[in-house]
């Protein structure tokens, strides 16, 4: 459903420059442009966020909100999804087989992150989650110096330094992909009732605008000169 809603343009893989005859041009579809959403859009009221559930696909996601698996499309759009393989929520055995594939040991050290610390008064003096550099051979490559209290009873300030893993934590490989697979698995999806509307506009809105570079088909033309993508203006 994706690919027939994109405009067409005549190429031709033989020739690489224009001339005497429009006969090797066939008619593909210009599956070189490429689309977005603004960053702003999802974040009104015509989207809402959808938690994916292990084993879901594009096209199950669309049946289960828009009752026709051929919205997929939308969804991967929705989501800025460029490659299923990739970029879309893992189940935990493919998740399990992919990070045995990535790494030799998905268990290592992959950065270390701040622990949040916070004064007598409950005041947070370091936040958590800060990705940071210590060494764990050397204590004293990271340390917070802070102050504890700003009366120990007797009208003095207390200071103190939190250092090594009193002030940092590791963040293994499996922990860092888990979380941003946790995070693929929260979607943002239009509306019921306005994905038929949205489907439409799209297909108007890919379509081309009228310049000299159409043919009188009002197609687009290029030509195999090493490098398609120089060669289609989106």
């Amino acid at each position: 459903m994706f690919f027939s809603r994109l405009p067409n343009l005549e190429y031709s893989a033989n020739r690489r420059s224009f001339q005497f005859t429009d006969q090797d041009f066939v008619v593909a579809k210009n599956i070189f442009k490429s689309y977005s959403l603004s960053k702003g859009l999802t974040a009104t009221n015509l989207f809402f966020e959808a938690q994916l559930e292990d084993g879901d696909r594009p096209e199950y996601v669309s049946q289960r909100y828009y009752n026709n698996p051929f919205f997929d499309w939308a969804v991967l759009l929705f989501n800025n999804v460029k490659n299923v393989e990739e970029d879309w929520y893992m189940d935990n055995e493919k998740f399990e087989k992919y990070m045995y594939k990535k790494y030799t040991d998905p268990w290592a050290i992959k950065h270390w992150i701040t622990k949040e610390l916070k004064n007598a008064e409950g005041e947070i003096v370091q936040p958590k989650g800060i990705i940071v550099y210590y060494d764990e051979t050397d204590v004293d490559s990271y340390s917070k110096r802070y102050i504890r209290t700003y009366d120990d009873g007797q009208g003095q300030i207390v200071e103190v330094i939190a250092k090594g893993l009193d002030a940092v934590e590791p963040v293994t490989h499996w922990e860092h992909e888990s979380y941003l697979n946790d995070e693929k698995s929260r979607i943002q999806l239009i509306d019921p009732r306005f994905i038929e509307d949205f489907a439409q506009l799209f297909e108007v809105s890919v379509g081309y605008r009228t310049n000299a570079y159409l043919t009188s088909n009002k197609l687009k033309k290029t030509l195999n000169s090493g490098n398609i993508f120089s060669n289609i203006s989106v």
